[in-house]
């Protein structure tokens, strides 16, 4: 198999995570033994290039009994109904406080909140007296400084973005008539210096691409591949992975409508 050739993952035909939070967006990713990391964000810190006040980072981990989450980790209906109004509880009370939830990872039987503030000794008084009060899950507070956890651990790097934008672009494919199930002309472009981009190119027509067009710094290649299942995200996170490292950028993809 070549490097861009893989076997498709049963896990990746489970039906995508939504969120309802207004500005907040979200991606995952497997991890260990097929476990699975859901993170959500807040995209206006997310696109921020450095942040202003809020320096107090303060993470608050409501752990879930093991027999309440499925086999990847993740909490199960009735129980993620459970937390999230645990959730709602602990925001609201915490309205007084100068704070901002900026992100929530779940993994692990864990949810993991993400506060920033400005008042430390505020914040921590007001949670401390609400988990005295909780008693139906253990909760612990984790204390750091700056924006370091969350730049690191939640805000999405390059790859998961252009999971974001995969998600996005095939929702607006199938919103205008696009059958899912049908394989896709996938114009997949990058951008880079013409000789990178030349081996580039040599590469990946061995693993099953078809070059559509190579323009001074610009090069577009051709693959087959259905909207669903996965395996178009799979292969659009590996290419952006694999280019960084070799200095191109991957550049996206475009698709015709196909009913």
């Amino acid at each position: 198999m070549g490097l861009f050739s893989f076997k498709k993952n049963k896990s990746e035909d489970k039906k995508s995570f939504e969120i309802k939070r207004k500005n907040w967006n979200f991606y995952s990713y497997t991890y260990g033994d097929n476990l699975t990391a859901l993170i959500e964000f807040d995209v206006e810190f997310a696109l921020e290039d450095s942040h202003q006040g809020y320096d107090s980072c303060k993470r608050i981990i409501i752990y879930i009994a093991h027999e309440n989450c499925g086999p990847n980790g993740l909490a199960y209906k009735e129980e993620n109904i459970r937390v999230k109004n645990l959730e709602n509880e602990l925001i609201s009370t915490l309205s007084g406080i100068d704070c901002k939830l900026t992100g929530k990872m779940s993994y692990g039987a864990m949810c993991d909140l993400n506060f920033q503030t400005n008042d430390s000794a505020g914040f921590m008084s007001t949670v401390s007296n609400w988990i005295s009060n909780q008693k139906t899950h253990k909760i612990e507070i984790i204390e750091k400084d700056g924006w370091e956890f969350f730049d690191a651990k939640i805000k999405p790097n390059h790859v998961y973005w252009h999971q974001i934008t995969d998600r996005r672009t095939i929702g607006t494919l199938i919103e205008n008539g696009s059958n899912p199930e049908k394989e896709h002309n996938i114009e997949h472009s990058f951008l880079g210096e013409k000789e990178t981009l030349q081996s580039l190119c040599d590469q990946l027509t061995s693993d099953g691409f078809t070059m559509s067009s190579f323009n001074d710094n610009q090069l577009v290649l051709t693959k087959p591949s259905k909207l669903v299942g996965g395996e178009l995200s799979n292969l659009t996170q590996r290419l952006a992975s694999y280019t960084a490292s070799i200095g191109v950028k991957y550049d996206g993809w475009g698709a015709k409508i196909e009913k």
